[in-house]
């Protein structure tokens, strides 16, 4: 069954190592959803967070291809109810009278948004969610017109102590250096 899918991992902080991880992905024939990159607790080590929609065989796979990538040091699928999935957006809609600003501020209050931008024409708004509240914000925002969304992508964890990094990696990681 094909489903959303949530790829974390711990990579070496070296230049080409994303273009690698994303070139898999191509020869594969797979399209990534969002692929966000940032730096971890320890130095010369970032977290790449991949969404893609694929069955439960080619995730194994994925993750198997993954584990043999060289600059990658651990890799896993994080189920999406034991894990915080959060992505940022910036709407930018075209407001034209006074009660479309009204309504859209309500909106932007319902999903405790905020206003980050404000011009005679426009009104900037960001969001921040779960992917499920994005996309709901989003759609709702349809009704007015959308000029630009901005999307970050997914970040995640997992939820309660477990960590992506084992302490006994991250120790020694910092010992060795990059």
């Amino acid at each position: 069954m094909t489903r959303s899918r949530v790829l974390a991992m711990v990579v070496e902080d070296k230049p080409g190592v994303m273009t690698r991880i994303a070139d898999m992905f191509r020869r594969k024939l797979v399209n990534i959803d969002t692929i966000t990159v940032g730096k971890t607790r320890v130095p010369g080590l970032s977290r790449i967070v991949i969404t893609l929609e694929c069955d439960d065989d080619f995730a194994r796979y994925v993750v198997r291809l993954l584990r043999k990538t060289v600059d990658v040091l651990h890799v896993e699928e994080l189920d999406p109810a034991n894990s915080i999935l959060r992505e940022l957006a910036l709407v930018k809609v075209e407001v034209t009278d006074t009660q479309e600003r009204l309504e859209l501020l309500q909106l932007v209050n319902i999903f405790r948004g905020g206003i980050v931008d404000v011009s005679e024409k426009t009104i900037t708004a960001q969001v921040v969610g779960a992917p499920s509240k994005v996309e709901a914000f989003i759609r709702l925002c349809r009704r007015f017109n959308i000029s630009e969304i901005a999307r970050t992508g997914v970040v995640a964890m997992s939820r309660g102590p477990e960590t992506m990094l084992p302490e006994s990696l991250a120790k020694k990681f910092m010992e060795e250096g990059p």
